[in-house]
């Protein structure tokens, strides 16, 4: 019966803060907007193979966009349209992977250092603040050159680099659960510490985090886009948007089609999700209740 009571009151929860969410136009843009990407970026093959993307075709390089180019074509005669939708597929990934990454090991580091306080905390926190001193895009470079150039490097790369943000997010808002009374009850009853900091301590500091982490996203949208941009990202001639601009850069004079797509994808993906971080800060905000 306590568990049906319990399931009744976390759904109507649920329904609250979606009530709220959808309550702003912003955050629903933004749900619009980041749903086409995600459809381009999953069905991406109904428009044509990620071979095609790749292929080249001089005989029909650097044409503006038309009915059978949509986006027109680049310095090789790839079609920009299909670089784009699956750049779109490398890119959420990347993002989403490292976002992903940086929360887990963010939420981890903070949590037990809120928990378990004294030394493990200073030393922690300590850490933190070295690798925030170096700025992230800095940091996340030195990993890639230290690691190599690969999606799987700048994906770590990039966690790396957003870890100290999360740990002090998720260490702020354990520090407001940790020392109430059910925390030191689970204690004193033989609770092992995993349990209290899984079961007591993250559901009721999960907010910060959860807003953190969309937030987080659009950010490495961006960042993944320098970083291959720089030549440090996913190895060409796979179609990433940061490296597609890259490849464009010599030729936007004469032909800004090349640059302006790929820009316009990163633009509406990390906007899409920043929109969308900013209605689940609004609907998670108890203060804004309405």
């Amino acid at each position: 019966m306590t568990d049906k009571k319990e399931k009744t009151k976390k759904n109507s929860q649920i329904k609250e803060i979606a009530r709220r969410f959808f309550k702003s136009k912003l955050a629903t843009l933004g749900v619009i907007l980041f749903a086409i990407v995600l459809f381009f970026a999953i069905f991406a093959n109904l428009f044509g193979s990620y071979e095609e993307s790749i292929t080249q075709n001089i005989m029909e390089k650097f044409q503006t966009p038309s009915a059978e180019h949509w986006f027109g074509t680049d310095n090789y005669g790839r079609d920009l349209f299909l670089r784009c939708i699956h750049g779109a597929r490398i890119s959420l990934i990347i993002s989403f992977s490292a976002s992903i990454l940086s929360a887990v090991l963010g939420t981890i580091a903070g949590m037990t250092a809120a928990y378990y306080g004294g030394k493990y905390e200073s030393l922690m926190m300590r850490l933190m603040d070295v690798f925030s001193a170096v700025p992230t895009i800095l940091l996340a470079i030195c990993f890639v050159a230290a690691l190599g150039a690969s999606s799987t490097n700048l994906v770590i790369a990039m966690a790396l680099a957003r870890t100290p943000s999360f740990t002090r997010i998720a260490r702020g808002a354990a520090l407001t659960v940790v020392g109430q009374e059910h925390i030191e009850a689970a204690r004193c009853g033989g609770t092992s510490d995993l349990r209290i900091i899984l079961r007591h301590i993250f559901p009721n500091a999960m907010a910060p985090v959860i807003i953190t982490f969309t937030g987080n996203i659009s950010s490495m949208i961006l960042q993944n886009a320098s970083m291959s941009f720089l030549g440090l990202g996913v190895p060409a001639p796979a179609p990433e948007w940061g490296a597609i601009i890259s490849g464009a850069k010599g030729f936007m004079r004469n032909f800004p089609h090349m640059v302006w797509f790929p820009g316009l994808c990163i633009i509406i993906a990390a906007l899409s999700i920043s929109l969308i971080g900013d209605g689940l800060r609004d609907a998670l905000d108890p203060r804004l209740k309405s």
